[in-house]
Formats: C-alpha cells, structure tokens, sequence
C-alpha cells in the first residue's frame, strides 16, 4: 500500500528530527524547571506566611476583644476613674490579668507588650508595671472614628512607640462602662515591626530573603532601615501580601533567586531533573516511532469497516480508489462528521420515547420567542396518579400511555402551538395563538379536555387521564425563561392541591408571592439563630392578689430582610423544616441563663418554655435539657414545660418517655390551650401533668355559661391534683369574676403584655411590695 511504503522514511525523519531537537529542549526546560521550582519555593513560603499572619492577627483581636471584656478589667476600671482611687491590691489583680493574657501568647514571638490604659484617670497597665501618666485620646495612632467602633478589635497605623520610638502598629480593643456606655479605657496590644520582619524571615531557609512593610509616605521598612523603592530586578523576586495586618500596609517579601538557586537541596534537584528529561526523553523518542508504527496498523485495516458504516449512513457515494489512505481517512472523517450531526442533533433536542422537543428544545424556542418579544403562554401540565399507573401495569404501560398522551397533545394544538416533554409525566405546551386568558380557557375547556374525555387504551386497558395545568404568558407574568417555568409550575402545583376538576390555573401574582414569602421565612430561619436575630419577651401570670408568680417565655423574631415576623407565621415553618429544635434549644438555653433574673423580692419565679412536638420527639431531648440545667446549675422545679394537646394524643413512645423523664428531673409540665383541641381528662391523668392552661376562648365571650365551663373544668383539675392558669384575661370584670371563681392563676394583657428582660426586671423591682400594679 501507499502508506506503508511510505511509513518507514517518515518514521526516521521523525526520530532524526526528535532527536536533534532533544538537547535543545532539554537545555530549555532545565532553565524553565529551576525558575519554576524558585517560584514554587517562594510561592509556597509566601502562601504559608500570608495565611498565618492573617490568622495570627484574627486570634489576637479576639484575645484584645476578651481582655476588654473581662469583668474583672471592667468593673476596676469603672470603680476608678481617677489614679487616686485605684488600690494596691486592684493594681496586682490586673497586672495579674495581664500576666495570664500574656501567658497565652507565648509563642507570638513577635509581640511587645499588652496593656490596660484607663481613660478618665489617664493611667496606663503594662507588662512591666504601673504608669500613670498615658493620655490615649493623645496617641499619635488614635482616630475619631476608632471610637464608633464599640465591639470588634482594630488595627491601628503604623506609628512610633511611645517608649522605645520603635517603628510599631498596636491592636486595640475599647472598654466601655457597662452601665452608663462611659469611654473607660482600653486594651492594647503592641506589635513592634523587627519582631514581625524577624518573625517572618524566621522560617524561610533556603535563601536569602528580606522583609519590607509599607509605611503610610509609600516608603518601606525594613530591619535594615526605611528605603524609597523596592529592587524588582531579574535577581529578586517579589511578592506581595496584600493588607495582611488589617491597617491597609501591605507586606513585601524580596526573594534572591541567586541564593536559592545555589541552595544545597535545589541544586540536587536540578540534578536529578536533568538526568530524568534526558532519559525520558530518549525513551519517548523510541516509543512514539514504535507506536505510531502499531497505531496505524489498524487504522489502515478498519478502512473497509469504516467506508461501510459510510455508506449505511449517507447514501452519497464518494469515489475512494486511486488515492493513498491519509486522503481516504479524510474524505472518510468529513462525511462521518456531518451523518453523526443529525443523528447526534436528534438525541440532543428531542425526547427518545414520545419524539417531541424535550428541554433543551424548550428552552430555545422559549429564548427565540423572548428575544423577538412575541407573546406567547406556557402551559405546564402534570399528569394525576402516573406512578399508581406504573406500580399497577409496570412501566412499558407507563411509556405506552405517555406516547398516546403526547399523541393526542399534538393533534389537538395543531398550529397552535408547540408540545414539549418537559420531564417523566411533565409536558410544557408553547401556546403562540395566545391571545388572552380567556381565549386560552376557552381552548382548554372545549379542545383540550374535551380531547382525554375519552379513555386512552394502552396495554389492553382503558383508562381515563386525568392531569393537572398551571399557566404564566409571557411578558405579562415573567420576562424570563426559567421565571416562566417556575411560575406555571407553580401554579400546575396550586392546581394539583385546589382543585381536582382539571382546571386550568392561570398566575396568581399575590398567591405566588406568598408562597415565596413562605420560601424566603424559611430560609431565613436556618441561620436566624446563628445571626442572634431571636428574642425572649416574658409575659407574667399572677396570682389571685396580683402578685407575679410565674412568667411564660415568648419568641420574637427581627429579620434585616423580613422585619418583625410574628410567631404565628414562622414556627409552623420552623415545625416543618426541623429548624425548631434549635430554635427550642436556644429559647431553652436562654430561659436557664438568665434564670437568676427572675424574682419578686426573694421569691423565685417559675419560668414556662413553650416545647413543640417536634422537640418531644427527639430520643435525647430530656437528657439534653439535663445537660443544660446542669450546665447553668438550674433547679428545674423553676421551669415549666408547656406541650400543645396534639402532642398527648400523638401517644408516641418517645414523647411519653420524655414527659415522664422532665418529671423525675423535677420539671413541671402543663398543657397548654386546654379546649382548642380533642384531649380529655383521661389524658391529663395519663401523663401526670401539673397544670392546666385554660384557652381564652372560654372567657371571651362574657357569658355564665362559659364561666359555669370554666368553674368546672377547675374543679376536674383541683381533682387530679392540677393548678389552673386562665389565658386570655383582658378586663377588670373577667379577672373578678375568675378569681370569684377560683382559678389559681391569671395572665392576659389585663396584667401585661410580653415585654423584654429588662423591662420585666424593673416591674418586678417595683412590685415586691406585693401590690402588683406596677405592670
């Protein structure tokens, strides 16, 4: 043949010409190899430094930002806010703070001093001792705008240290009085800029490297001194750590290639690597002959095969006699190509079991249509009980009957639109004879399902298909592709839960942007607990005198985007999404921590949490309660669970195991909204509950009837050894005649409405003369 008459003089111009360029190349990647691995060196180096610094720098805000908030720092700083007032003893126990602090922080070799500056008294806390003549409002570092900065550390210029006049930046925290928001002082962090460049330089030895910092005239310090510019000549090589400190001076690294070139461990890598490449490369130069050799062999018998395939494909007979093979493959390749075009455009954009346009299609009719700005509307429709028609008849039936559906899709449009499979038993109708809602309901009524009244015969059965459709024409509804598939297949959904008469749903803007609403609340909630975004209100429960007894833990919720989101609207989303067991363990959290807070003169109050039936089926949810009791050492005879009816008559083991477990930890349980709900009195027995929570329903009303209700439902719970609470008590005239009555306890905004700690903390000041007024 041809080629192979002509295989073997290519094959040595080949090696010949590998050959000769090997040397050359091997020159060049040796070169190309030691400034990469220079690179690589300095890269890593400079990699490793910029992540430590910067989380160096992160870990000692912090530990400014704790030091600032120590209680004990504060409180001496708030006590003496003039040198004269500060004692001995008080001296000792913050240089003793600061010698912890400083313990800490060992193994920063780079830092100075940390110190305790007061500002009213102007006296400074250093390692070294007591001075008391430090004005921190004169620092030559101190800014304005340092003070609207009232949490997080900051990082300051660099500036001369007032001491030793060394170049230095400082890391300061500010303290505040606690009580009236006074500027008290501040912790301070010294960094001096030799100890971060020998630092720095430390842990590079495989050359010679130098350190630079930027200063604020664009000069550069060095442990050598201040220079204008920085040497980026073919010699150096220089990287920049952008900001790493926190202050806007950037960090320069200065590499000498030339040292680490000559490093001991590089030049023996730069050996190796030489012998590797000329190896390697005499071996390929061997192999690439042998294998192109063995690569065409084969090509060469497939020629009949492939000029067969050919021909099954396209039906053009092309003339391959009298030309060498390289000339056959080619004219070979080319029809190939084009034959595979239309069967691979087939596979791509139409679906293989109906034959329609499938979703790619879709969306670049969609697009053509949206870019000449014709108005057209989307029909999203799902077919009802598709998967009962696949367990029952198996799924050949399934496709048999997707085929017919289709089919019949198809004929009824006509040219009034485009039918597309969209996924499974979904099919998305581009209707372009759209012109209004009420021509298209029309066609939907009299056409479409006037077509699938009668049954679809598949697999020896006949069957009446059912579906359901959603709509959003474009550009009324959306302007954009994927907007118009959401929204009708929204809208297909609403039809699939609201009606079952096969109505066709056309976009609802206010329905659609309430389930987004929905959407939005939950995906907020994952990280509301995380961004500090809940808070307790309590609202108090008096007794027959008045006299707060006991107080219930509400949730409020202050979304950035959302606003105030009351309870009734997010927690039967938290219930759904499982986000309300972090919830209740945050509220559970809290109620313990602050429990200390909640007295009336020097009686304790008992606390009630509102507990979901999501949390009672949590195996450990008992135990985890314990833990954190424990954790905060609360008596948990101070706490009240509250469970909803729906949870007693779950009957669920775990639940039960719960309830029983919070009573033997001393927990008090009472069942919250009594009435609203199904649960008897049996229940009640049944779970041992300690107090019954009377829904206001019964009182709203005024009537003797429904106080006759309610004398009797306290007179079944004094039975079973259970208190009352009335909810709902909002007059004079109910809480009278209630207490005439003999219920034990009362809340309602008669009393107060749920309002924050700190406004319960100062009611309860006030009222611990008893009179319960002061509400």
């Amino acid at each position: 043949m041809i080629f192979t008459k002509r295989m073997n003089f290519k094959l040595v111009a080949i090696g010949f010409i590998f050959i000769t360029l090997l040397i050359f190349i091997n020159g060049v990647l040796m070169n190309l190899g030691l400034k990469k691995s220079i690179e690589v060196t300095c890269t890593a180096h400079y990699e490793a430094v910029d992540k430590e610094i910067r989380s160096d720098i992160e870990l000692l805000k912090q530990v400014v930002g704790k030091l600032a908030t120590s209680d004990k720092i504060v409180e001496i700083l708030e006590d003496n806010r003039t040198v004269s007032d500060i004692s001995v003893e008080e001296k000792k126990q913050v240089i003793s703070e600061l010698e912890n602090f400083q313990s800490y922080l060992e193994n920063f070799t780079f830092l100075h001093t940390i110190n305790i500056v007061s500002k009213p008294s102007k006296y400074i806390f250093r390692n070294q001792g007591f001075n008391s003549d430090y004005d921190i409002m004169e620092r030559s570092w101190m800014k304005d705008e340092y003070l609207d900065n009232k949490q997080d550390s900051i990082i300051t210029d660099i500036h001369n240290d007032i001491y030793t006049g060394k170049k230095s930046f400082s890391i300061v925290n500010f303290i505040y009085s606690p009580n009236d928001g006074e500027f008290l002082g501040a912790a301070i962090l010294d960094v001096y800029l030799d100890d971060l460049i020998n630092s720095l330089e430390s842990d590079f030895y495989m050359g010679d490297l130098n350190t630079y910092i930027q200063l604020d005239d664009n000069t550069y310090y060095s442990k050598n001194g201040i220079i204008k510019e920085i040497d980026n000549s073919s010699s150096s090589h220089v990287k920049k750590l952008y900001n790493p400190i926190g202050n806007e001076s950037d960090i320069y690294f200065q590499f000498n290639k030339k040292s680490i070139a000559y490093y001991k461990e590089m030049k023996r890598i730069n050996g190796i690597r030489i012998i590797i490449f000329s190896f390697a490369g005499f071996i390929f130069v061997l192999a690439l002959i042998r294998m192109i050799k063995v690569a065409f062999r084969p090509v060469i018998k497939s020629l009949d095969k492939l000029k067969v395939l050919l021909s099954n494909l396209d039906k053009n007979n092309i003339d391959l006699e009298n030309i060498d093979e390289f000339k056959q493959l080619e004219l070979i390749s080319n029809s190939l190509s084009k034959s595979f075009d239309k069967k691979i455009q087939t596979l791509i954009y139409y679906d293989e079991l109906t034959k329609l346009p499938n979703r790619k299609m879709l969306h670049l009719l969609c697009s053509e249509m949206i870019k000449c700005n014709s108005e057209f509307a989307l029909i999203f429709i799902d077919l009802n009980r598709f998967k009962y028609i696949n367990d029952v008849f198996g799924h050949s039936a399934g496709d048999e009957l997707l085929i017919s559906f289709s089919d019949r899709l198809q004929k009824v449009l006509d040219e009034k639109g485009i039918v597309t499979r969209y996924s499974g038993d979904e099919f998305i109708i581009i209707y372009h004879s759209y012109e209004g809602n009420e021509e298209l309901q029309k066609f939907y009524n009299e056409k479409l399902l006037a077509e699938f009244n009668e049954p679809i015969e598949f697999n020896n059965t006949k069957i009446i298909v059912e579906f359901s459709a959603g709509v959003a024409v474009y550009p009324k509804d959306a302007e954009t592709f994927n907007d118009l598939i959401d929204k009708s297949d929204f809208m297909m959904y609403s039809a699939k839960e609201n009606f079952k008469n096969q109505k066709l749903v056309f976009f609802n803007d206010d329905m659609y942007s309430n389930i987004i609403k929905i959407e939005n609340i939950k995906e907020q909630l994952k990280s509301a607990v995380d961004n500090h975004e809940f808070v307790l209100y309590y609202q108090p429960i008096v007794n027959e005198d008045k006299i707060v007894k006991k107080v219930e833990a509400l949730i409020r919720w202050n979304n950035k985007e959302l606003g105030f989101v009351s309870p009734m609207d997010f927690i039967p989303y938290a219930e759904e999404s499982g986000e309300i067991v972090k919830i209740g363990y945050w509220i559970i959290e809290e109620v313990f921590k602050n429990l200390n807070e909640f007295k009336n003169g020097q009686e304790n109050i008992q606390i009630s949490i509102n507990v979901s039936p999501i949390q009672l089926m949590e195996f450990y949810f008992a135990e985890n309660v314990k833990e954190i009791a424990n954790k905060y050492n609360v008596d948990l005879s101070q706490i009240c669970f509250e469970i909803t009816e729906s949870v007693v008559l779950e009957e669920n083991i775990i639940v039960y195991d719960n309830i029983h477990l919070l009573d033997n930890f001393g927990a008090k349980l009472a069942l919250d909204d009594f009435g609203t709900g199904y649960a008897s009195f049996s229940y009640l027995k049944k779970y041992n509950l300690n107090i019954l929570k009377i829904d206001k329903i019964f009182i709203d009303g005024g009537k003797n009837i429904d106080y006759k209700i309610v004398n009797n439902i306290k007179n079944i719970a004094h039975l079973l050894d259970m208190k009352t609470v009335i909810e709902g008590v909002e007059t004079e005239e109910q809480f009278n005649t209630l207490s005439e009555i003999g219920c034990d306890y009362f809340q309602g905004y008669y009393f107060s409405k749920p309002v924050p700690l700190d406004e319960l903390k100062k009611a309860l000041s006030c009222d611990r003369t008893g009179t319960g007024d002061n509400f």
